[in-house]
C-alpha cells in the first residue's frame, strides 16, 4: 500500500489563492475608500501608495504560486505581515480607534498569524512550491 504524495494546489491551499483573488478586488476599493473620504487626512495618500503596493505584490505572489515557485512561502508569510500591518495602521489612523477596529484588528492578526504557520509548517506547501 503506496502512500499519496501530499502536493498541488488542493486543500487547505486553496483558501488562500481564493483570499488572493479577492484581494485584487478589495485593495482597489480601499484604494478608492481611502480617496473619497468627505474630510482630508493627509494619511490617505500614503495608504493609497501602499495599498496599490500591496495589489501589485499580489498579482506577483498569484503569478508564483501558479508557477509553484520555491519561495512562495516566503512571500506569502512577507503578503500576511504586510497586509496586517497596513491595515491595522490604516484602521487607527484614518478610522479612528473604535471597540469595532480592535475587533477587526484582533481577528486580522489571528488569521495572519493562522495562514504563516500553515505556509512554515504544511508538508503540502513544502511538496508544492519545489520550482
Amino acid at each position: 500500500m503506496s502512500k499519496e504524495k501530499i502536493e498541488g494546489l488542493r486543500g487547505w491551499l486553496i483558501f488562500p489563492i481564493i483570499a488572493l483573488f479577492l484581494s485584487i478586488f478589495t485593495l482597489i476599493i480601499s484604494i478608492i475608500l481611502v480617496n473619497v473620504m468627505p474630510e482630508f487626512n493627509p494619511f490617505g495618500i500614503i495608504f493609497s501608495f501602499l495599498y496599490g503596493f500591496l495589489w501589485i505584490f499580489v498579482v506577483i505572489v498569484l503569478v508564483s504560486i501558479f508557477k509553484k515557485k520555491k519561495y512562495v512561502p516566503k512571500i506569502m508569510i512577507i503578503f500576511y505581515v504586510a497586509t496586517t500591518i497596513i491595515n491595522l495602521s490604516a484602521g487607527f489612523l484614518i478610522r479612528g480607534f473604535g471597540i469595532w477596529e480592535l475587533i477587526r484588528s484582533i481577528i486580522s492578526i489571528i488569521v495572519g498569524v493562522v495562514w504563516i504557520l500553515y505556509f512554515i509548517r504544511s508538508k503540502r506547501v513544502k511538496n508544492t512550491f519545489v520550482n
